[in-house]
């Protein structure tokens, strides 16, 4: 254990869990409070390099005795929090939902939680809110630190390596490799170990610092302090405040828009190593992180990150992504609730047990494995493929086969996919309101023998097929349309369909902007860059029609709540789910779109390119469509057809093949 217990650091604690918490149960006044995890981080790296430095230094260490302490630490409370979620979330969900539910269990309770939302992370992935055990990926990520960091920290201490020297190149490595990623793969900077645990060793590093350099970190202070006619402590004051700066600072500044981790990590993590690195003594550590409160706060920290989760998502599962301002508050009150009661029933008696505990903790996870093990392997199959009356609502949702049964290729190192063999070539590009037709497509190409053209689809989620429009969580759109401006140039490309999402790009909450030359322009209602967006756009498709394609415009499908298979069922806490109808009006549709409709319809009458809208198919007069003659839905969500219908049902495309 550690020598000198330090109540500021538990203060520390509660200020992350606050931000983490409060960027959860109200995202819109928060929208940088997810970086209190990073915050854990250091400070775990921090407390448990410690012990480790200190029992290695005193020959006491042993691995049998740290693993069953970190067992003793996170398992009860875990192992209580999973088997609660499993039993509420078997009454409530349904059986897909239910199904990945016991994936993650089973994945929380082996620590790799991170590698399945890593794998599952994708453009159609379930939206986080509707992941009761999501929050689990960072605990994954701090065990697996702890699987690799003291058998190297053992080994280099025996070898007489410089442990300092070895510890600087692995923090360097794993940032850079952060920042490599980010601009490449997000998902995978934001879940993978090597990107994340340079965060841990920051803390680890000044664990190193305090305990080998601190005689000469105090000397290098003092000379400072006489340097500027400040005294030591008062530069401790300024050095905790400045990280309290950074951390709040970053919390109120940034959003999930930006590229995270990548540079923005950096302020929560020297924050909390200033903070830390300032010691308790000053003012704000002595002051305020060492309150009563915030370190009753801190202490219960754990069980309040594993209970807040669960409790906030399953609600916005069941009645929607935004909750009522006082089922919020009822809910962070039965957390901290939860919290205290798991924290002293549970965690804090376990803590003090025989290392032989762990055995039984260990034990108590079989059947969360088992359960996880048995549903992935569908083994409760005829439960989960039950006929409930929602059943033709509840197949519909996340129905989606693209690209299957398209050939893949490569355009200048971007993915793309073929289906058809003749040398006339019709382009698709656009975004996934595009690939949603690929099933309608593949049907006339192998099974209409009067279609003589091949279909080549350039496409990728969330990405408009619009020149200089770049967003930071979509790295390929870098050079995105200027790809497809350059295989249009093929004389075997003789029509080209152009499609999206539209309206989720020109609105006033969109993260998207314009960017080219000298300008850097949000893409927004009558900002800069939306005029030159359309500019470019315009000269775009007039360049296509100049020299003979046939080139065709798809205006934005009807998209809205209503329209989701999520919207067609009504649930309820504690009782079964039921069917209901669900509507849109024609009108308010058309309301909604009229301002980009308009926008691309001119586009389109400056470039003499056809224009195809969903709407006059999907609507009458007075509703647009949202279930077909015998009850089945026609969308997947909210903006995307389903498969099976547009296969058989959507025709409105078929001319571009004739």
């Amino acid at each position: 254990m550690i020598k000198h217990y330090r109540s500021d650091i538990d203060g520390l604690r509660a200020l992350s869990i606050i931000l983490v918490i409060i960027f959860h149960a109200f995202p819109h006044s928060l929208h940088g409070g997810f970086i209190g995890v990073d915050v854990f981080f250091v400070i775990s790296g921090y407390l448990i390099t410690s012990i480790l430095l200190e029992n290695m230094d005193q020959n006491k260490f042993s691995f049998i005795d740290f693993y069953a302490r970190r067992i003793k630490r996170l398992y009860p409370c875990l192992l209580v929090v999973l088997v609660a979620t499993l039993a509420y979330g078997w009454f409530v969900l349904f059986p897909l939902e239910f199904k990945q539910l016991s994936k993650h269990a089973l994945a929380s309770s082996l620590y790799i939680n991170n590698f399945i939302l890593y794998k599952e992370s994708g453009y159609f992935d379930a939206a986080s809110n509707l992941k009761p055990l999501l929050h689990l990926w960072s605990l994954s990520i701090e065990e697996q630190f702890y699987l690799i960091w003291p058998f190297m920290l053992y080994f280099l201490k025996k070898k007489k390596i410089p442990v300092g020297y070895i510890l600087l190149i692995c923090l360097i490595t794993s940032f850079l490799f952060n920042i490599y990623y980010i601009y490449r793969k997000h998902s995978f900077a934001f879940y993978m170990p090597v990107t994340r645990f340079w965060e841990l060793l920051v803390g680890a590093g000044l664990a190193y610092i305090k305990t080998y350099k601190n005689q000469f970190i105090n000397e290098k202070r003092d000379f400072i302090s006489k340097k500027l006619n400040l005294s030591s402590l008062f530069i401790n004051h300024i050095l905790s405040a400045i990280g309290i700066l950074m951390i709040i600072g970053c919390a109120l500044t940034i959003d999930e828009s930006k590229l995270f981790p990548g540079w923005w990590a950096l302020l929560p993590t020297l924050g909390a190593f200033l903070i830390i690195f300032a010691g308790s003594s000053a003012w704000i550590n002595a002051k305020i992180l060492s309150n009563k409160l915030m370190v009753g706060i801190g202490k219960i920290s754990y069980p309040l990150y594993l209970w807040h989760w669960p409790l906030l998502s399953f609600p916005r599962i069941i009645k929607g992504d935004t909750l009522e301002v006082p089922l919020t508050v009822g809910l962070l009150t039965l957390c901290v609730l939860l919290s205290y009661l798991t924290y002293k029933f549970f965690e804090t008696p376990l803590r003090k047990k025989s290392n032989f505990t762990a055995i039984p903790l260990l034990s108590g996870m079989v059947p969360i494995v088992i359960i996880g093990i048995a549903v992935k392997s569908n083994l409760f199959s005829s439960w989960i493929n039950s006929d409930v009356p929602t059943a033709k609502v509840v197949n519909a949702i996340n129905e989606w086969d693209y690209p299957k049964g398209l050939t893949f290729k490569k355009i200048r190192d971007r993915d793309f996919y073929e289906i058809g063999s003749h040398p006339k070539k019709v382009l698709f590009f656009g975004d996934s309101n595009m690939e949603q037709y690929a099933p309608r497509i593949k049907k006339l190409i192998l099974e209409d023998p009067s279609v003589k053209r091949s279909a080549v689809f350039l496409t990728s989620g969330g990405c408009p097929p619009i020149p200089n429009i770049y967003e930071d969580k979509h790295p390929q759109l870098k050079g995105f349309a200027e790809d497809a401006i350059d295989y249009a140039k093929d004389s075997k490309v003789d029509t080209i369909v152009i499609g999206a999402q539209w309206i989720g790009y020109f609105n006033t909450n969109s993260t998207y902007y314009y960017q080219k030359d000298n300008i850097n322009s949000a893409i927004s209602h009558n900002s800069m860059g939306i005029k030159q967006a359309l500019q470019d756009f315009t000269s775009m498709l007039k360049e296509w029609t100049d020299k003979g394609k046939k080139v065709y415009l798809v205006l934005n499908m009807p998209i809205d709540y209503n329209c989701s298979p999520q919207a067609m069922i009504e649930r309820n806490f504690f009782s079964a789910p039921l069917f209901q109808t669900t509507s849109v009006k024609t009108e308010d549709w058309l309301n909604t779109s009229q301002l980009v409709s308009r926008a691309l319809k001119e586009a389109a009458a400056q470039a003499n390119v056809t224009i195809i809208d969903p709407t006059l198919s999907l609507c009458d007069a007075q509703k647009c469509q949202v279930l077909t003659s015998t009850g089945e839905p026609l969308y997947k969500d909210s903006c995307h057809l389903r498969p099976t219908y547009v296969e058989n049902h959507v025709q409105y495309l078929d001319e571009v093949l004739f």
